[in-house]
């Protein structure tokens, strides 16, 4: 086997349901064109490295609270800090962005260790693993989707039913469909500028739909059936009926009290310069908003107006799943 081995995974962007995958409800993803890249190649000791941040030694009395966490999570969850290597990682995602940057990397890791070190997981086990490298490794409280995306890419229909926060032998893998082939869809992203944090946005849904906060539970409810409106919308390739529900899942967002004032005005910017719809991705209170364009006529226009306001637009191209780089 090669000394070096790398692999990348995508970012993502979710169109209907974020949020309620923490509650075994279904969501409507795409995968795009930005990615986290991983890197391994033999070493005399263990270290991580991540661009632009720097280095760490890895011993079996892991650490956590420093930027190297997720990593370390993947290295302890399969026993691998008594093997020696080095695991570079870079990514092309912006922190903290709503985008789903920290399953890409997390992805891209363990597909990569699971090919260095034969560890036999297929792509269901990988994108399971990996999320519970942040849930129950390091205790932060999440949905499903994004280590999905991340493994398969494409436009991904997900329904997560009887999902509950338990180890992978504990509970079903999740029903994905892969529905890349039958529209094409044209997205631009745009970052606030402001860093937002998943996990305490999720946890305090979580709290409310756990107390059975009737609004909380309504509003979820009501995003399951849009997200299955949604999957419709893209087998009949009918682009103005995901515009709408797309725009009805920014509603509920700000129901959410996850829609800031930053959002909002990058948003009306998508609109007002001819987005068929515009929401916030991931879990709001900053990061990225993700706008929907009728061609790519528009999505050049609305990139460019975009641009005016925020430093980090991207016009997305949709992207495959986690793939062997070298």
């Amino acid at each position: 086997m090669s000394s070096e081995i790398s692999f990348s995974a995508p970012a993502r962007v979710d169109l209907s349901g974020g949020a309620a995958d923490m509650f075994g409800f279904s969501t409507l993803a795409v995968a795009i064109d930005l990615r986290a890249h991983t890197k391994i190649e033999d070493c005399k000791e263990t270290y991580i490295e991540i661009e632009g941040i720097g280095s760490e030694k890895i011993s079996k009395e892991l650490k956590f609270g420093t930027k190297f966490d997720i990593i370390k999570a993947a290295i302890k969850r399969f026993k691998l800090y008594e093997k020696n290597f080095k695991l570079e990682i870079r990514t092309e995602i912006p922190e903290l962005s709503g985008l789903g940057g920290s399953a890409s990397i997390t992805v891209a890791t363990l597909t990569t260790l699971n090919k260095r070190f034969e560890l036999g997981l297929n792509s269901y086990q990988i994108a399971e693993h990996a999320r519970r490298c942040e849930s129950l490794e390091l205790g932060m409280r999440n949905g499903y989707q994004d280590w999905y995306v991340a493994t398969f890419g494409g436009i991904l229909f997900m329904d997560f039913k009887n999902k509950n926060n338990l180890e992978i032998d504990q509970e079903p893998f999740a029903i994905i469909e892969n529905l890349r082939d039958l529209m094409d869809i044209h997205l631009v992203v745009a970052h606030t500028g402001v860093k937002h944090s998943s996990g305490i946005s999720n946890e305090s849904l979580y709290s409310e739909y756990g107390e059975g906060n009737k609004k909380i539970v309504g509003l979820v409810g009501e995003l399951d059936k849009l997200t299955r409106n949604a999957r419709n919308a893209v087998i009949w390739n009918d682009l103005e009926l995901l515009a709408e529900i797309v725009n009805k899942n920014q509603e509920i967002i700000r129901k959410f009290n996850r829609s800031s004032e930053e959002n909002e005005k990058l948003i009306k910017i998508a609109l007002d310069n001819g987005a068929l719809a515009a929401k916030v991705t991931g879990a709001g209170c900053g990061g990225c908003i993700v706008a929907l364009c009728k061609n790519k006529k528009d999505k050049k226009n609305i990139t460019e107006a975009l641009r005016k306001s925020s430093s980090f637009v991207h016009a997305c191209k949709i992207d495959a799943g986690v793939k062997h780089e070298i």
